[in-house]
Parts: structure tokens; sequence; C-alpha cells
């Protein structure tokens, strides 16, 4: 295990095989986009374009062993608002892992250093939607029972989604109150 530091100055301890980067995705080289883009394609078939919701991520956190991309994170970060009160959160979309590298924390990883990014930019809460809430659980991640507003295929909805999830990243609570995102969830 070696110390390294991201973009933003975050340390992290990994071993010298593999390494996690965070970078905004204007920053991220051709290729390396490229390989992310295909991961996401083969976990997400019906993925549209780039897939990546509009307006895009502020950061990808990638996880690369060597010149390739063996995992990929999109962080985004949006104004919501919260019982009717403005809040920024961060949201964690587009959770890939490649499948011969699973199960060894990479995961865990990526979800680290994307809460780094988040606390830098002064964010006390992470939101994902999962649809297992066991991969995120160990992360900090607990199961939202917000009533949510957010727009999908043109519609507005707004029940409780029982796949949403809140981490928080500070000493502040999470409320339990109506959440509306803005716009699509990611």
């Amino acid at each position: 295990m070696f110390p390294w530091h991201d973009e933003a100055g975050h340390m992290f301890q990994e071993d010298r095989a593999m390494h996690v980067q965070v970078s905004s995705r204007e920053r991220v080289a051709p290729d390396d986009r490229h390989q992310a883009e295909d991961l996401l394609r083969e976990a997400f078939p019906d993925m549209q374009g780039e897939g990546y919701a509009i307006p895009g991520p502020v950061a990808l956190v990638l996880a690369m062993e060597g010149d390739q991309v063996v995992a990929h994170l999109a962080l985004y970060e949006r104004n919501v608002l919260l019982d009717g009160e403005p809040e920024r959160i961060g949201l964690i979309g587009g959770v890939v892992v490649r499948v011969d590298v699973r199960r060894k924390g990479i995961a865990s990883r990526l979800i680290e250093a994307a809460h780094a990014e988040l606390r830098q930019r002064g964010i006390d809460f992470a939101v994902l939607f999962a649809l297992d809430h066991r991969h995120y659980a160990s992360a900090g991640y607990v199961p939202m029972q917000n009533e949510t507003c957010f727009i999908e295929d043109g519609h507005a909805r707004r029940f409780v989604y029982r796949g949403g999830m809140v981490a928080a990243l500070g000493e502040r609570r999470w409320t339990t109150a109506l959440l509306d995102l803005q716009g699509e969830t990611v």
C-alpha cells in the first residue's frame, strides 16, 4: 500500500496495481472516457448517449489498473429543495465495476473518493438510487424515507422511492421531509 493524493489533495491508500482518480469529465483522457462509457453500456444496455444525466457530472471517479478503466462512478451536484428549503446535495450514479475485479472493495474506494470530493465542495449529503441497498450500507448509506419529486421521461413524479439512499457527510442529520430533486434522477 502507498499513499496518493487526488486533484483536490485528498490522500488515499492504494495498492500499486490499482489507483483511483477523481477528475472533471473534461480532464479525463479520451481513451479512459471511452472505456468508462463501454463499462456503462455493458452494465446498462438501454443507456442513451454517453449515459450521463443532464447537466452532466461534476467529476468522474475512475479505478484504473494500468491503463485500463476497471470501475466508474459519476458524481453530480444538485440544487434541491428539502422541505421547501434550498440544499445542495451530491448525487452518485453510474457505479460500475468490471466483472473480473468485483468483490475487491473497488466500489467502496470509488465512494470514499466521491465523498471526499463532496466534503471539499462543502456538501453535507450524498444521495443515490439503488436496487440493492446492501452494496451501499457499508459506505454509510441508509434508506431514505422522503417523499421525492423528480422528472422522469418528461413527466413529474412524486412518491417514496424505496431505492433512495442517503449518506450524511458531516455533522448535519438528514431529514425525512419532502425532497424535490428539481429535475431528473441520475
